[in-house]
């Protein structure tokens, strides 16, 4: 059985165990890019949520969240639990715990039938995101828009991020640079 909670420091319990573990799960990210988000967003809307299964941590999510919406912005399984069922395990139950919210994530714009992109969005997909015909240019890379329901809004996430970072960290990380309601295809 999987156990998916909140838990306000997570970094802490993580390090005081074995600090490599989660950097194990997103290598690309640092350390210090993930344990300065933990310390550092606005008025506490970022938070960890662990995924546990018999007692053995496998993966976590990170969520930036206001009281309308959330966005779903890491999700991470350990390598070797992958495929078995247990991420969408684990993602359904974070979709039921924020049944009364408007989930949203970004996956990487798909160029390739078959790549991992492509296996990603096509995972979330399955689970009951949509595509929204919004593409987002953060830090110049282009990002999809999937969200749980078929009434997203480009200011949604505009405003949750405005309220999650501060001005430094929203004008030069996470404002989208563009935004276009289109399709590539």
């Amino acid at each position: 059985m999987l156990l998916v909670s909140y838990i306000g420091d997570i970094i802490y319990e993580i390090r005081k165990r074995n600090s490599k573990t989660l950097y194990f799960f997103f290598p690309i990210f640092g350390k210090n890019s993930i344990s300065d988000s933990q310390k550092h967003p606005k008025k506490e809307k970022g938070k960890f949520y662990p995924i546990v299964q018999e007692k053995k941590f496998i993966g976590f999510f990170f969520t930036v969240e206001n009281k309308n919406c959330v966005y779903l912005f890491f999700f991470a399984l350990e390598p070797s639990v992958r495929n078995q069922g247990l991420g969408g395990e684990a993602l359904d139950r974070i979709v039921q715990h924020f049944q009364d919210k408007k989930i949203f994530l970004l996956t990487e714009l798909v160029e390739e039938k078959h790549s991992i992109p492509y296996r990603r969005k096509h995972f979330y997909l399955r689970h009951g995101f949509q595509e929204t015909h919004y593409y987002f240019k953060e830090n110049y890379v282009w990002y999809e828009m999937l969200c749980q329901t078929d009434d997203f809004k480009s200011d949604e996430y505009r405003q949750l991020m405005k309220e999650a970072f501060s001005f430094f960290e929203y004008h030069f990380f996470f404002k989208p640079q563009d935004v276009k309601k289109a399709s590539f295809k």
